[in-house]
């Protein structure tokens, strides 16, 4: 419950809708709803209360009236809706006001009306009305009838509004109007004799419309009104507004630089020296200073009025449009200097400073990296390349080389160059980087710009670069000099410029620098260019460790290759020098014959060892292994028994026939023996090798090897290069047609398989010595033995160069090492093979 009137009781509830209950149809006075926080009304809730006189309804939050709430108040008199949300659609219904005939004021103000808010012949039935105020809401204009039923209205207040402009018959039925206020809208210009018809109006408000400068009236006009607050009145034409000057109707606009306060045609007056306006400027506050110059408009007595040259007392009373009395700075809207009571001085910006625009702002300090060495600078001249210069700088002098650069304060600066810094601002010149460092890159500008020199280089100061040592050299890092490049470890030569040679064979060098290379021990050598005593290794005919003594072989001993091997033992009954380096070095000793290497036999009574070892070397030599020359042997005879004894003549000479047979027949044996040998263990690896390939693709019509040409020997056209061979089974053959590299190399790469077969073969060797004869890559002096047992058990190396004695030169071997191969090969084909003579004919469509 809010409020009572008579019998009836009035209610809101939590969502603010008014209701009523009970009887008052005989109550007459007022019911006051002001502020009472209602939102709707109810259907009825003025119901059976014709003599209600007054009904407020203010500051509240009613958006919409219900068609004909009113209808039942038909001696209402005094209705107040201000302060309430009454512009949504529909919030004043048609024929909202129909009923209420009697009703003298009505009240709608700061409802945000706008035109559209209200329904046509909104005030039809209010011919009674005296007072209308339609104060602060959003009305910009009216239809040219709307007010024509207010004809009793004597108040009326369009305040506060947005009107820009009024119809010419707006007022026209408003005869009895006595107060009019128009104030604070948008209005520009009025309709001529707007205000003719309005006989009885006393007061006249028209102040707020800043852009309305000349109100027209006749003199009987201006007579009656006891108020007026507004611009200027004339009984004729306004003549030409503030801005415009020249005679009445052929207004033009000030030029830019002068400006027109006042009404009429009087000329623009020009703005203060080196200052400016843009065109149709109607006070001095619009004349700014030119760019370059800097101040603002003084109101010299302080004697503030508006724009129509009007006291600012009557803004007093309107403190939220003016700031305060005539003494007091006004505000944008209120008031401002009095015409000829204002002044603008204008000076130039100082050096340092610029202003590049017109107006009456400041002037502001030159930016960093720029300067204004003059004053009423307009803009500021930048620094020249690489230099800058702190804001607010007044001379190119102030402008110095960045950081990097280098140059005289306010002149031409330049990057420091590669091998060169710079960390500080100014004129110095640029550092140089240190010796055994260098920089090469431009414009640095911190000491961490210079990098050392690497290993093997070197720099002076100021480099830009580091220079390599001479080849074969090296040097610390951060070397600042080419003394500072010494010779490698195996090289030797002069510090610095000079060339490095390489140690030469036999010599070495452990340390870098100028030192000589140093001699291998006696009776040692080294590859060029060693680093260290332990390559020193002790030559043929010489034992010991490598690096350390070597000793030559003593008489009876012989070494053959270089490295840490021991001497190895002439065979049994011969000999050799001291030193010796090869096995044919040991010679039969006295009583034993035999080829120089051994192996020696017991020599005949009847034969020298001279004689003996011509015999068997004959004999061994043999192509065909016959027998001694007939004539020779008839020759000794003869002369043996010449000289006998006196035994029969015949019996010496079939003496020495019978064991000369004897002897052919037994290195005829020999060498039969051994060269099936051989034969036996060629096959072995013919075996392996066929085990290795698989089966290989037999030409058509290809015929077949039998098994006694496995074995085959190409002597070539010297007899110290003899090959020995295997050819492998189905592949003696190659058509001539097609290219050798269609032949498979059957002796390239091993299976497991072909591995477990040689291991199989080479546990038939039960010589115990084998682990200790030649190895591959150390002492290769052979015998035909060696072949049985540890040329085959030894591997890879040995059985692929019996098979293809070409790969020799692909061994990891030293020349030394290859020469005593190669010596091998022609021993073993001299001593063992059967001369060129004795060779199985071959077929040469097969001899591929």
């Amino acid at each position: 419950q809010i409020a009572t009137f008579g019998g009836c009781t009035f209610y809101v509830d939590d969502d603010g809708v008014l209701s009523s209950s009970g009887s008052c149809a005989t109550t007459a006075g007022s019911l006051d709803l002001n502020t009472r926080k209602i939102r709707s009304l109810a259907p009825g809730v003025f119901a059976n209360m014709p003599k209600m006189e007054k009904l407020g309804l203010a500051r509240n939050k009613i958006t919409v009236l219900p068609p004909g709430i009113f209808d039942p108040l038909v001696g209402l008199v005094h209705l107040d809706l201000w302060d309430n949300y009454l512009y949504f659609d529909g919030g004043l219904p048609p024929g909202i006001f129909d009923a209420l005939t009697r009703l003298e004021l009505l009240d709608l103000t700061d409802n945000h009306l706008a035109p559209a808010s209200f329904p046509d012949n909104v005030f039809s039935s209010l011919g009674n009305l005296g007072k209308l105020h339609l104060f602060k809401n959003k009305l910009d204009a009216f239809p040219a009838f709307f007010f024509d039923p207010l004809v009793s209205l004597r108040h009326l207040d369009l305040g506060f509004n947005d009107l820009v402009t009024l119809e010419p018959d707006l007022f026209k039925r408003l005869t009895k109007l006595e107060t009019l206020d128009l104030s604070e809208n948008c209005l520009t210009v009025l309709p001529f004799n707007i205000f003719d018809l309005l006989v009885n109006l006393r007061e006249l408000k028209l102040h707020g419309n800043w852009e309305l400068l000349c109100v027209q009236m006749t003199a009987q006009q201006k007579a009656v009104l006891t108020t007026y607050n507004g611009p200027p009145t004339q009984t004729t034409t306004c003549g030409c507004k503030p801005g415009l000057t020249g005679p009445d109707g052929e207004c033009t606009a000030c030029v830019v630089g002068t400006y027109k306060a006042g009404m009429g045609s009087a000329a623009c007056d020009g703005c203060p020296a080196d200052s400016s306006s843009p065109t149709q400027s109607t006070t001095i506050a619009a004349c700014t200073c030119n760019a370059g110059f800097s101040g603002q408009v003084q109101c010299v007595s302080h004697d503030w009025v508006d724009k129509w040259g009007q006291s600012c007392e009557y803004y007093v009373s309107y403190p939220e449009f003016c700031s305060g009395q005539s003494s007091q700075e006004p505000s944008a809207n209120c008031c401002a200097c009095g015409g000829g009571r204002s002044t603008l001085s204008c000076t130039k910006c100082v050096k340092g400073k610029y202003k590049n625009v017109l107006g009456d702002a400041a002037c502001l300090d030159c930016d960093v990296g720029k300067y204004a060495a003059n004053t009423g600078a307009t803009v500021c001249q930048a620094c020249p390349t690489l230099s800058n210069a702190p804001e607010g700088s007044n001379t190119q002098t102030d402008c110095i080389c960045n950081m990097g650069s280098t140059g005289p304060n306010g002149g031409t600066c330049v990057s420091c160059v590669a091998g060169k810094f710079k960390s500080s601002l100014g004129p110095a010149i640029c550092t140089p980087c240190d010796a055994g460092t260098y920089s090469a890159m431009t414009a640095r500008t911190t000491p961490t710009a210079c990098s050392p020199c690497g290993d093997g280089t070197y720099s002076a100061s100021a480099s830009a670069s580091c220079t390599t040592c001479p080849a074969n050299a090296i040097s610390p890092s951060s070397s600042a000099e080419a003394s500072a490049c010494r010779c490698n470890a195996g090289f030797s030569g002069p510090n610095g410029g000079g060339s490095c040679t390489k140690c030469s064979a036999g010599t070495y060098k452990t340390e870098s620098g100028n030192a000589n290379c140093i001699s291998c021990p006696a009776n040692a050598n080294s590859p060029a260019g060693s680093t260290a005593l332990w390559t020193c290794f002790c030559t043929a005919g010489s034992a010991g460790q490598d690096g350390g003594t070597c000793t030559q072989c003593v008489a009876g001993k012989y070494k053959a290759g270089g490295g840490n091997a021991n001497c190895e033992s002439c065979p049994t009954n011969s000999a050799s020098p001291v030193g010796s380096t090869i096995s044919t070095a040991c010679e039969c000793t006295a009583g034993w014959i035999g080829p120089n290497g051994g192996p020696c036999r017991t020599a005949m009574s009847s034969e020298s060892k001279t004689a003996a070892s011509e015999d068997i070397g004959s004999t061994t030599s043999s192509p065909s292994g016959g027998g001694l020359d007939d004539t020779s042997t008839s020759s000794g005879t003869s002369t043996a028994g010449a000289s006998g004894s006196g035994e029969p003549s015949w019996v010496l000479p079939v003496i020495i026939s019978c064991a000369s047979v004897g002897f052919l027949a037994l290195g005829l044996a020999f060498r039969w023996y051994n060269q099936k040998k051989l034969q036996r263990h060629l096959k072995a690896l013919s075996d392996l090798a066929s085990a290795e390939l698989g089966s290989v693709r037999q030409p058509t019509n290809t015929p077949q090897f039998e098994a006694t040409s496995d074995v085959f020997l190409d002597h070539g056209q010297d007899r110290g290069q003899v090959q020995l061979g295997v050819r492998p089974p189905m592949m003696a053959y190659r058509d001539p047609s097609t290219s050798s590299a269609e032949v498979p190399n059957f002796h390239q790469g091993m299976n497991a398989e072909t591995h477990s077969l040689l291991a199989q073969y080479d546990r038939r060797c039960d010589d115990p010595n084998w682990l200790n004869e030649v190895l591959v890559g150390y002492d290769l002096a052979l015998n035909f033995h060696d072949l049985e047992c540890n040329g085959l058990k030894k591997g890879r190396d040995l059985k692929v160069l019996l098979m293809d004695p070409s790969a020799l030169q692909d061994l990891t071997l030293t020349a030394i090492t290859k020469a005593k191969l190669r010596t091998l090969l022609a021993d073993l084909s001299q001593e063992l093979l059967p001369k060129e003579a004795d060779q199985p004919q071959i077929d040469d469509t097969h001899s591929a």
